[in-house]
């Protein structure tokens, strides 16, 4: 079978730990700690045998800067998209 062929597998991850700058938690906001940014490189790593193609993320900029540091780990770009939750 060749790679065109092989069936494909989509993984699903949520956004490492974030702070806001408000106590008003709003869906838009958010930036990473340094403990979330930690687990998105972990999770990079954790998905470093699974042959990723590419990363796609919803515009939440937590969410955005998961997907950019984990993808950074597994050498694939990032595409940003509207209406991804």
């Amino acid at each position: 079978m060749s790679d065109l062929q092989c069936p494909a597998r989509v993984y699903f991850a949520r956004h490492g730990e974030a702070e806001y700058e408000t106590e008003l938690l709003v869906d838009h906001g958010g930036s990473l700690t340094t403990t979330g940014r930690g687990q998105a490189r972990e999770l990079g790593e954790k998905l470093r045998s699974e042959r990723i193609a590419h990363v796609y993320s919803s515009t939440i900029s937590r969410a955005v800067q998961t997907a950019e540091l984990a993808a950074a780990v597994l050498g694939v770009e990032v595409t940003v998209r509207e209406g991804l939750v």
